[in-house]
């Protein structure tokens, strides 16, 4: 019964905030408490005076007053008297009966709002969540428009992972296509000699049908990411519960009321949070080579032979780590010139696939990639 009186936001308090010393907290069970003594305290009394009651002349009076009130007001003389009171009660009710809609009303509507908030209160945390779960699928695994790359490197690095690449892509179509059906799963089919017959023929189809440079790149990337053999940055995710509520009140305050939150002492706080966090990601850059993926918002600057991209690897922080890329402006289609262009100054939400050329040290907090992929 307690659990229904208090406020959920209560246990959200209690139990995910662990606000154990706070005194708003406990006020309230403690005053349900008080009142729950109160009521068995006068139940308890009115019992008891029932009970002494009986045993005197009271009840016996008070029968007789009623019998005289019944005779006399309810079938006697004084009738019309009591039609009198319910007839001005009626009109007082029918009188006052607009204000009493209006404050309805005005409830109706406050509580309306307040769920409505709720409810988009739900779905900004559920898309939170949705973005948090996306940047653990694997890359390329949706529809993509690309805005760079390098044919010539993709065909490069197709051919220095065929045929073990071609394999893996045939297994993970056999997999998605729910072609082989049965009690027994993809990997024991495949063991079998008929399993292994008819991998070699999807093998064959895969090698003679024709294939893009961006299906290309899909595979290669596919089958680096499956041998962890790529490199992929797309932000620090926190592991304190307190960076993670603090997150989610930022976003929300931000996105929903539009509060302008002081962003100096905001990263001040991060850096303290994220401060482990932070000491692992800078050594594992130190040591950065090969191809790397990497995910987030870039800020576009226009230069005179091209385009400078520049991106945080952790967001929100006084003095994060720097991914950049230079972009030659004759290597860059037109429809992706027009869009850099009007970007200039301005973020856009890229994943860039390169090769890096200089990695983290003590004299440059940037690490700069040469550009496979843009999309």
């Amino acid at each position: 019964m307690w659990r229904d009186d208090i406020d959920p936001f209560w246990w959200y308090r209690l139990v995910h905030q662990r606000q154990y010393l706070s005194w708003d907290l406990w006020l309230e069970p403690a005053n349900y408490a008080i009142s729950l003594l109160w009521t068995i305290f006068f139940t308890v009394v009115t019992i008891y005076s029932v009970l002494v009651l009986s045993k005197t002349e009271l009840p016996d009076r008070l029968l007789s007053g009623s019998k005289s009130f019944w005779d006399d007001w309810v079938v006697g003389r004084k009738r019309w008297r009591i039609y009198v009171v319910i007839l001005l009660v009626m009109g007082v009710g029918l009188w006052t009966a607009g204000l009493r809609s209006g404050d309805e009303q005005a409830l109706q509507k406050t509580m309306r709002e307040t769920q409505e908030s709720l409810e988009k209160s739900k779905r900004e945390v559920e898309k939170w969540r949705k973005d948090s779960a996306d940047k653990n699928k694997p890359p390329l695994s949706e529809p993509t428009a690309f805005l760079f790359l390098d044919r010539d490197v993709v065909e490069s690095l197709y051919g220095q992972y065929s045929p073990d690449l071609q394999r893996t892509a045939v297994i993970e179509e056999i997999t998605d296509s729910r072609e082989i059906r049965g009690e027994v799963s993809v990997e024991d089919f495949l063991k079998t000699s008929a399993g292994q017959q008819f991998l070699q023929k999807q093998i064959s189809q895969y090698q003679n049908s024709p294939k893009t440079p961006e299906r290309k790149l899909k595979d290669v990337v596919g089958y680096l990411s499956e041998r962890s053999l790529l490199n992929r940055f797309n932000g620090l995710e926190p592991r304190s519960d307190e960076l993670k509520n603090l997150d989610q009140a930022t976003h929300l305050l931000t996105s929903r009321y539009g509060i302008v939150i002081n962003d100096k002492k905001l990263r001040s706080l991060r850096d303290s949070l994220l401060s482990e966090e932070i000491a692992s990601l800078e050594k594992r850059l130190a040591s950065l080579k090969g191809i790397v993926l990497v995910e987030g918002d870039w800020v576009v600057q226009s230069l005179g032979d091209g385009y400078r991209l520049r991106s945080p690897f952790v967001e929100n922080v006084t003095h994060p780590a720097i991914c950049e890329v230079k972009l030659h402006r004759d290597e860059v289609p037109t429809r992706t010139r027009d869009i850099l262009d009007s970007l200039s100054g301005k973020p856009i939400r890229l994943s860039m696939l390169g090769n890096v050329v200089v990695g983290l040290s003590e004299s440059s907090r940037s690490i700069q990639l040469t550009p496979i992929a843009a999309y």
